[in-house]
């Protein structure tokens, strides 16, 4: 295979830069970084000349026009339940407080043993610090998904599934897949495990394809407690239609006294198969499968120097002497023969980028490593050259990992990751130029939801009885033991599109485990056993809902009658000052016997009209509403408002009582009679308090009385007539307010009655223009400082009377113009732009000003407000900027410097 071309020179800055080159720039030139090219968005990547026929043409590195994609047969299955509980929420106390309970715990149940809390704090740093580590990235965790592939009797293939189940993951189940033209590939998995573990499983592996010629093949599974090799072999006759025998045991004796973070099955065919095993010191131990001694021997020893970094893992190669050896920034190539001399293949020097997965060698010959930027492909024949890269821009992730599968004459690369469910899909191979290319975009596959919050194990399978080479099942596990499925297809091949139906055969003990897995709970361990003291609420419902067996007062015709006469008089006569606005239920609550609590309305309480005679009365257009409104200073009906929360409710309260009914129960035979009649009750109940709750009184009136026409329209004129002899600025009208009126008050709180509000002359200017109860949507603003359309004239309170131009000229007699100085063009003058002489005030108070507040403003002894003084009101500054419109001060006249000199 030929390299596309590249550079292994620094950057040409840096040999124009005199002295020593920097030390990132040395490791690039040592490691290679800039010898080959690295697909990217965007990027140009690399092209070549080749020869095609008497002519020469170029040839890049993305080949767009030998696009193949793999497309979805269906939506992604879950062909296992999930056969662990959810876990166990994570508590949210701090460590602090953490050791402070810890701490507690050991001076309650054991006085006599005396712990510092500082040594119970720090242990619990450090145990937070290796579980979030862990949850990151966990070096030991291996792939927990393997295919297991056998040969039989009758010449045919038999595969299986296996993969751990149970609540702590320690129990192995192999479960079989089939293949027939018929069902395509059928999952039947079993729900009884194969094997138990004393702890829990980290890793599986199986043997490669080329031994599955034989009737029985290798596993190896990797616990916390060491490693166990099993003879597996297809059985059909048994229950599980599988048959295991244990072959060989390591421990941690075996491998150093370390724990080993990966396995491997290494050999070119079955004579000469070995497994290898390496430690998280870096040392690889080797066993030969097909002696009798069955033990480890090292094969390759790490110096003590290499021991900071537990992450290692193994990768194949074609030679049985020779394998992979991946760390997280350095791929070595180790011959057992020469161990002492390993061949560097790529290493990487940026603290930030780490080597995550390698693959060997595959059809193509190549290697892939995966590290947390790119996937490399790498020919193992020239060291620290790769033949090319490409950006995955993933999230920085440790758990990726890279999975081939050949589809006709080339493989296609699979990106996985632990932390999620993302599939993308690398289609690479050797073009007829003898270069390798890319052949399309990167792709993802459909989502594959699973049950569960990570990916343990990851698998890219073909049944080896499948007769086409353009399918594949991608198989992915959750860590609570469900197993999902999502079958793929090469969009051109249509052949294998068809006859697909089923993708698992579940028996009853499966689905008994399903319905069990939806119903577990998560496990709290010895938290669940924690003290509760239980209480029964049923007295307490009963008593609030009436359920206890107690009736409600009777029904009072006399006092019904008295308080429905009562209610149009209801404003004349009452006694105590009313301070809120008030609804048709708080006036009858009023109207009856003295209540306990006049200040509020209470629907619990009920009243004398809250009964069926109400509703009655309602029904009857008895109730006295319309002569109530006429009577208060200010009414309003909330019937529209009431419609956007009950679409029910309507102005008659029949419509409502019938639209009501939708909401009763199925009328059937069964129904006693006390329910029917309760019902009915209830819908009554609730027409009555919809209607008492529609209409709205006031004690007074929201906005200020109306000035008399007549009165107004002659104020009106007399000003106008006094505004236009004048030549001063017209005084703004005063504020009205509405429903909320501001109240003068004294040093110690006491209202002043006698007092009237006067606002300041700058906010009469600034709210000249609005009247109280105006729509503010009709509000129409006119800029004061623009000459091109005249100003807009204060607008005054009350009624308006709208005067003919010939009323305004008999009204005005005539006369001769004013002469007023010639001035030069200016906005209207606004309070807070005029000179800085001071302006006389309006009016002056005798009393302290108006405090806007539910408190009076508190003033020390020896200072009282002035008389004058104005209210306090937000500033009315027009312009922005320090200055606000105003003019800018006369600048004094700067005094000469006396020059001289010696």
């Amino acid at each position: 295979m030929d390299h596309w071309p590249g550079s292994s020179r620094t950057h040409a800055a840096s040999a124009v830069r005199k002295g020593r080159p920097r030390k990132e720039e040395r490791n690039k030139a040592l490691d290679g970084s800039e010898a080959y090219p690295v697909v990217d968005h965007g990027s140009l990547t690399a092209a070549n000349l080749v020869r095609k026929g008497r002519h020469l043409e170029w040839s890049t590195l993305f080949n767009n026009t030998a696009e193949r994609r793999l497309t979805a047969r269906n939506d992604a299955a879950k062909i296992f339940p999930a056969s662990r509980a959810q876990q166990p929420t994570e508590t949210r106390v701090n460590i602090k407080h953490q050791a402070e309970q810890g701490a507690n715990f050991l001076r309650t149940h054991y006085p006599d043993v005396d712990i510092a809390s500082e040594l119970i704090r720090e242990e619990l740093e450090e145990t937070t610090r290796l579980i979030s580590e862990l949850d990151t990235f966990d070096p030991y965790a291996g792939n927990l998904l393997s295919v297991v592939s056998c040969g039989t009797r009758t010449g045919r293939n038999a595969s299986f599934l296996a993969f751990p189940t149970g609540q702590t993951g320690c129990d192995l189940n192999i479960s079989l897949i089939t293949y027939t033209k018929r069902s395509s590939t059928l999952f039947k998995p079993s729900a009884s495990p194969v094997l138990s573990f004393e702890t829990p499983i980290q890793q599986i592996l199986s043997c490669p394809a080329y031994t599955s010629a034989r009737q029985e093949t290798m596993v190896a599974v990797r616990s916390g407690g060491g490693t166990k090799l099993f003879n597996v072999e297809f059985k059909p006759n048994m229950l599980l239609s599988v048959a295991t025998k244990e072959i060989g045991a390591f421990t941690r004796a075996g491998t150093g006294n370390r724990r080993a973070v990966d396995l491997l099955f290494h050999a070119q065919t079955v004579a000469d198969l070995s497994l290898l095993a390496i430690n998280d010191a870096g040392s690889i131990f080797r066993t030969n499968l097909q002696s009798a001694e069955g033990k480890m021997v090292p094969a390759c020893t790490r110096p003590a120097a290499s021991e900071q970094d537990p992450f290692w893992r193994l990768g194949s190669l074609s030679d049985s002497n020779t394998c992979l050896v991946l760390s997280t920034k350095r791929l070595e190539s180790i011959d057992f023969r020469s161990p002492d001399s390993p061949l560097s293949l790529a290493t990487t020097n940026s603290p930030k980028t780490a080597f995550t997965s390698v693959e060997g060698l595959g059809l193509d010959k190549m290697v892939r490593v995966v590290s947390t930027d790119e996937i490399t492909w790498i020919d193992q024949r020239f060291p620290l050259r790769p033949v090319f890269g490409v950006k995955h821009y993933r999230q920085w992730d440790r758990t990726l990992r890279a999975q081939s599968l050949a589809f006709g004459k080339a493989p296609m690369t699979f990106l996985t990751s632990s932390q999620n469910g993302l599939v993308t899909v690398y289609d690479v191979s050797q073009g007829d130029d003898k270069f390798a290319h890319l052949n399309g975009l990167p792709y993802t596959l459909p989502h594959i939801p699973v049950i569960g919050g990570r990916r343990v194990g990851h698998a890219v399978f073909r049944h080896p009885n499948d007769p086409f080479d353009s399918t594949a099942l991608v198989l992915q596990l959750s860590d609570r033991g469900s197993l999902h499925r999502l079958d793929v297809v090469l969009g051109s091949d249509e052949r294998a599109s068809e006859g697909f139906s089923r993708t698992h055969e579940w028996s009853h003990e499966v689905l008994d485990l399903d319905n069990e897995a939806q119903s577990a709970v998560a496990d709290e361990g010895q938290f669940s056993g924690r003290a509760f003291t239980e209480v029964d609420m049923e007295p307490m419902y009963k008593r609030i809902y009436g359920m206890d067996g107690h009736q409600p007062p009777a029904d009072d015709p006399d006092t019904f009658y008295d308080t429905l006469d009562a209610l149009p008089k209801f404003w004349r006569d009452a006694e105590a000052p009313i301070e809120q606005v008030l609804t048709t239920f708080d006036v009858a609550f009023r109207s009856g016997q003295d209540p306990n609590n006049p200040s509020r309305a209470d629907f619990f309480t009920g009243s004398a009209i809250n009964y069926r005679r109400g509703y009655r009365a309602l029904i009857q257009d008895r109730m006295p509403s319309e002569e109530l409104a006429r009577r208060s200073a200010w009414h309003h009906d909330w019937t529209p408002t009431l419609r956007h929360f009950a679409p029910d409710f309507s102005s008659s309260a029949q419509k409502t009582h019938d639209t009501l009914k939708r909401y009763d129960l199925l009328v059937d035979d069964y129904r006693p009679g006390p329910s029917l009649r309760a019902e009915a009750e209830a819908r009554e109940q609730l027409t009555l308090d919809l209607a008492l709750a529609s209409d709205v009184y006031a004690p007074h009136a929201v906005n200020q009385a109306e000035v008399d026409p007549l009165l107004d329209d002659a104020l009106e004129t007399m000003s106008r007539a006094t505004e236009a002899m004048s030549i001063g600025i017209p005084e703004p009208p005063p504020v009205q307010f509405g429903f909320l009126r501001p109240e003068i008050r004294d040093h110690y709180g006491k209202a002043q009655a006698e007092q009237k509000a006067e606002c300041p002359l700058g906010v009469r200017l600034l709210l000249s223009e609005w009247a109280v109860g105006a729509d503010p949507h009709e509000y129409e603003y006119r800029d004061p400082y623009d000459n091109s359309e005249p100003p807009a004239a204060p607008g005054r309170p009350g009624k308006k009377v709208e005067k003919t131009a010939a009323a305004e000229a008999k009204a005005q007699p005539p006369r001769m113009p004013p002469v007023i100085a010639t001035a030069p063009m200016a906005p209207p003058p606004i309070a807070a732009s005029q000179s800085s002489r001071p302006r006389p005030p309006a009016q002056s108070q005798d009393t302290a000003p108006l405090h806007m507040g539910s408190q009076p403003t508190q003033f020390p002894p020896s200072s009282q407000p002035s008389q004058s003084q104005e209210m306090l009101f937000p500033s009315t500054q027009v312009l922005p900027g320090p200055f606000g419109g105003r003019p800018a001060p006369v600048k004094k006249k700067p005094a000469k410097k006396r020059m001289g000199g010696f």
